[in-house]
């Protein structure tokens, strides 16, 4: 790093002080005499013990050794002193008060250091993102006269390390060690510039906290997983002021309160233009040198501090709801130029109560009126003077004898805590002209964010100081937040306009601010600071009202237990309906405050730094200068514990929109969006909160609803139509997960889909008709239930064996089934109308069916399909042939139909309508008694078939689960011989089914040759389930998902995300 030092002090000497310096110095290297006078006391008296002089003179020996050293010392401090006396003009005086004054709030600031030196960073990764470092100490800023040197006026001093700079009226003096120099006000170059500082650390109590880093940082912004101790540290802007003189002074100090270093600055400035003059003219500024022999004449300071504030007029208000946009018009008053206008009884003076200098008067325009300026009619709500004020007294003052041009330049920033007589004439054209037309401007986002705050300035003077709370300015300070404060990056005008809106209108009962309220906490949005939730909370309790769920979420958005995450921000009105139910569920009343025994102190920090040392009026409760912006309130944030539930469901909406977050982020970074994926984050919504959305296919899936054919309140459907809505491409038959996709779709309006692709695990065909049922209940994916629709598929096969479903046989099925649930028999009902309408639909699954059942376990579910063939007491030769195609399917054998009807003595009542085809088998021995002319289906035969229909049932359930498993689980390869690589860091988050595949892809030197579903298994995973849980451990850990999948099938890995290595 580089040193930042002045030069040796023997070459600060000023022109106008080089025998000042002489004098000092050379009364500073005189010898100090009354050391040598106690080195010989002492020897007297050692004498004196010792025998060599009378041991009577010791006692007056030791009074007489006393007071010699005494008169050593004081001649010694009298020979080495300079005595220095000033005689101020008024000019001065106000100059030099201004100076001290401007010190005294660099001095209360939480914390003050000196910059001894700076250097660069080369990798910034390891110094939390820092493009340099400082060197600093604490140092302090006070009122102290050097040592040795008297005068009649309180000098500022600034300890810049070894060395100490004094601030005397003619000249900066400078100390090191024994050593002094000098250097002119003329000669100093005072620049004061924002800096962004990363503490290190907790900062100071009036630090404004810009953003926030991590101590190991990526390049991106994101922490670096691999250090665990990776804390978050603050970012502060804070203001650093530099000293700099062609003598060699180079010192630089740092405050950590931003903004108030312009006050040093302009002081010493407009200070340094005084002295040179008045130095010249000889007699406005005097330096009398004192003989220390003389007497110095008593110290009379001037006055540095604020003039004493009157009692100022005060008139309260009851803020109501904000009113709309459109402002009316002012009315046209003439303001004469050097009184006020006349006022109603009641009306407040138009005059401040701050006292300015002499001959300059400080007018208030009122709200309505207007003023002829510099050849403009300007709205009221302004101050305006004949002369300038100077920095200190008040910034939005505008003087009319002021220069402006007649048309301002282009839009220039102001700086920091501007004031209108350090504008140029081309800003002070800008901002007339912008108070000419209302203050409002045609693209707000591109003011200067300095204009606002100048005319703010005067708002806050009028309200806080002379005491005037008349509406129309606070109005006029809300849509000025509602029109700028939004619209820009900087939070600096929601900050400080919110929080004057919300200190005003508490301090006028719990009744007014109840009124606006909610309204601003509305309008401040993200951007509401932690003043205005206290205060909206303590009013609250005050009014024994209850919070509701929008001022939680405020609330909880704000705790250090919330967690933070892009969840909140990419889901938006998702998340605020998610808490909003999750709260209201907890509290159906409102969330009843509690408070502390000790009241909360509440600090409103003025934009307007001048009003600081004159607001002391405003406070309720206390005094003193810091009373004028503090308020003590209900300290209800001072019981953290009550809020606990509320981080817990902001933690709670977090993670059930996590999923939905992550569909939003496709749909955000897809190039194209289908509706599809418009329906896969519709249905990522939780379902509490899903109706509150619209459903992206409304339109659409009511006009293919509208052309379709309704039965009984099924409604019939092609699949290839329900495709359509998806922009699925025909193909014979779909896919399992589009099949699944169709049901979610139909679904998501309030249908069940019939087949159901997902329960029966059978994917649908492109030209196959599926039933659309309205069902209310919540789907139901039971394996009973899976299980029964495939038995209800054989069933209606066999019932339509002659090309007539049989309803005498479908009966059979209905009364053994014994289904309970409401949504399974909407399902049953659904199905069998889709089946009897298209019966090929049961043929064609045969073969998938059969086969998934057991070989042992066969036989029981045919045994039930002839018991339901054989229900109407006739077996025809089409359902003879349909059984033993059946048969053959079950691979049983093809005499397993002759032997049921022969072995199973219930048949025996059975006419068998052999056909012509008949082949195989056995015929039945005729009974020598006479043969039913019906198959009889009594009570106990009903309850025997029910038994056997759920044991079939089970069966087939079984079936379809072991099928849905083989069809989930990939194939079983031999996984290849892992490295024996720690898992970083960064990635133990992730679950650990994950680590191999994805260290698998990270080692993958060419990324376009990915095999997702390779490489998933190889691990043992779905391609799908591999993607979705690295994406989504991604998003919250890296910022971004990793695995991005195109509409082509490409795998898109974005390797840019990982940690460093």
């Amino acid at each position: 790093m580089t040193e930042i030092e002045s030069a040796d002090v023997s070459r600060m000497v000023h022109s106008s002080s080089s025998e000042l310096l002489q004098e000092l110095n050379a009364k500073k290297a005189l010898i100090w005499w009354w050391p040598g006078v106690i080195i010989a006391c002492v020897i007297v008296l050692f004498m004196i013990l010792m025998g060599f002089l009378p041991s009577i003179l010791l006692f007056p020996g030791f009074l007489l050794s006393i007071a010699a050293v005494i008169w050593a010392y004081r001649r010694d401090v009298l020979r080495k002193t300079v005595v220095l006396l000033y005689d101020f003009d008024s000019a001065m005086e106000q100059a030099y008060g201004n100076l001290h004054r401007a010190a005294s709030i660099l001095a209360k600031c939480s914390a003050r250091w000196h910059i001894s030196a700076a250097g660069r960073v080369h990798d910034s990764r390891y110094h939390a993102g820092a493009s340099s470092l400082v060197s600093r100490k604490d140092t302090t800023i006070r009122a102290k006269s050097p040592d040795f040197l008297k005068t009649n006026i309180e000098t500022i001093a600034i300890d810049v390390g070894k060395q100490t700079l004094y601030f005397f009226p003619d000249r900066l003096l400078v100390y090191d060690g024994g050593r002094i120099g000098a250097v002119g006000y003329d000669d100093i170059n005072v620049q004061v510039q924002q800096k962004r500082f990363i503490e290190d650390g907790n900062p100071p109590r009036d630090a404004y906290v810009v953003d926030h880093t991590w101590r190991y940082v990526n390049k991106n912004g994101s922490p670096d997983k691999r250090f665990s101790n990776n804390a978050r540290l603050p970012i502060c802007l804070y203001d650093e002021i530099h000293f700099k003189s062609p003598s060699g002074l180079n010192e630089v100090i740092q405050v950590s309160k931003y903004g108030v270093g312009v006050s040093l600055v302009e002081a010493i400035r407009s200070f340094g233009k005084l002295a040179r003059p008045h130095a010249q003219n000889g007699g406005a500024t005097v330096e009398k040198a004192i003989s220390p022999a003389s007497p110095a004449p008593s110290p009379s300071p001037p006055p540095i501090s604020a003039s004493p504030v009157p009692e100022p007029i005060r008139r309260s208000f009851t803020p109501e709801p904000p009113p709309s946009p459109a402002t009316p018009a002012p009315r046209q008053v003439p303001v004469p130029s050097t009184a006020p206008p006349e006022r109603s009884p009641g009306v407040p003076d138009v005059s401040s109560s701050v006292r300015p200098p002499k001959g300059s008067r400080l007018q208030w325009i009122l709200p309505g009126t207007s003023a002829q300026i510099a050849g403009r009619t300007t709205q009221g709500m302004i101050y305006v003077c004949d002369t300038g004020l100077g920095w200190a007294d008040e910034p939005s003052a505008i003087y009319k004898t002021a220069d402006v041009d007649q048309r301002p330049s282009d839009r220039e920033d102001l700086p920091y805590y501007p004031s209108y007589s350090t504008l140029s004439p081309s800003q002070r054209a800008f901002y007339l002209d912008w108070l000419a037309r209302g203050r409002r401007d045609a693209v707000p986002e591109h003011l200067p964010t300095g204009y606002l705050f100048l005319f703010f300035y005067g708002i806050e003077r009028r309200m806080l100081v002379d005491g005037d709370f008349d509406p129309a300015m606070w109005f006029e300070v809300y849509e000025l937040l509602r029109i700028y404060g939004l619209t820009r990056r900087s939070r600096s005008v929601a900050s400080y306009f919110g929080d004057f809106l919300h200190f005003t209108s508490y301090s006028q009962g719990p009744a007014g601010y109840a009124n606006v309220c909610q309204g601003l906490l509305d309008l401040q949005g993200r951007r509401t600071s932690e003043t205005a939730l206290t205060l909206a909370l303590a009013n609250h309790y005050r009014a024994n009202k209850p919070i509701d769920w929008a001022i939680a979420h405020l609330v909880a958005m704000n705790l250090d237990d919330s967690r933070r995450s892009v969840v909140t921000e990419r889901t938006g009105d998702a998340f605020k309906g998610m808490f909003r139910k999750r709260f209201e569920d907890r509290y159906p009343e409102g969330m009843v405050l509690k408070t502390s025994k000790r009241e909360q102190i509440v600090r409103y920090q003025t934009g307007n730094n001048s009003l600081n040392p004159c607001c002391s009026n405003f406070a309720a409760g206390g005094g003193g200068s810091d009373a004028a912006v503090l308020l003590k309130v209900p300290g209800v944030m001072g019981i953290k514990s009550q809020f606990k539930a509320l981080s817990s469901i902001w933690n709670q909406c977090i993670e059930e929109l996590s999923g939905y977050s992550r569909a939003v982020a496709r749909l955000s970074s897809a190039a194209s969006v289908s509706n599809q994926d418009r329906l896969k984050a519709h249905l990522a919504l939780p379902v509490e909160i899903r109706k509150d959305h619209p459903h992206p296919l409304t339109d659409p899936f009511a006009e293919t609803l509208q052309t379709c054919p309704e039965f009984d309140g099924i409604h019939f459907i092609p699949v290839g139509l329900l495709a359509g809505l998806l922009g699925i491409g025909e193909r014979a038959t779909l896919t399992q997960r589009q099949s699944e996709d169709l049901a979610a779709l139909v679904e998501s309006f309030g249908y069940t889909i019939a087949p159901h692709p997902v329960i029966l695990n059978l994917p649908l065909a492109w030209n196959q008709e599926v039933a659309l049922a309205a069902c209310a209940e919540t789907p139901t994916t039971s394996k009973e239930l899976g299980g029964l629709l495939r038995l209800l598929y054989l069933a209606v096969l066999v019932a339509s064996a002659d090309g007539v479903v049989d309803e005498t046989e479908l009966e059979v099925f209905h009364r053994a089934s014994g289904i309970s649930d409401e949504y399974g028999r909407i399902q049953i009902r659904a199905t069998e109308a889709a089946l009897t309408r298209d019966t090929n639909v049961a043929s064609k699954q045969l073969q998938r069916i059969a086969k998934s059942v057991h070989q042992g376990e066969r036989m029981i579910v045919f045994k039930l399909l002839v018991q339901i063939a054989c229900s109407d007491g006739v077996l025809s030769s089409d359902e003879n042939r349909l059984l033993r195609r059946i048969s053959k399917a079950f691979q049983i054998g093809d005499d397993a139909l002759d032997n049921v009807l022969t072995e199973d003595s219930t048949f025996q009542t059975v006419t068998v309508s052999r056909g012509k085809t008949r082949t195989g088998g056995e015929a039945i021995p005729q009974s020598t008694e006479s043969i039913a002319p019906s198959f009889s289906l009594d009570m106990n035969r009903i309850a025997a078939l029910t038994a056997e229909t759920a044991e079939v049932v089970s069966i087939l359930s079984k079936a379809l689960a072991e099928e849905s498993h083989e069809d989930s689980v990939p194939v079983a390869v031999e996984a290849p011989e892992l490295q024996h690589a720690m898992i970083p860091e960064w990635m133990e988050s992730l679950e650990s089914r994950y680590h191999p595949a994805l260290l698998e892809i990270i080692a993958i030197s060419d990324r376009q040759t990915i095999d997702i579903a390779a490489i998933a298994g190889r691990h043992y995973l779905m391609a799908d389930d591999l993607v979705d849980g690295i994406n989504a451990w991604s998003d919250e850990a890296l910022g971004d998902f990793l695995i991005e999948i195109t509409d082509d099938g490409q795998t898109n890995f974005q390797s840019e995300l990982l940690p460093t290595h």
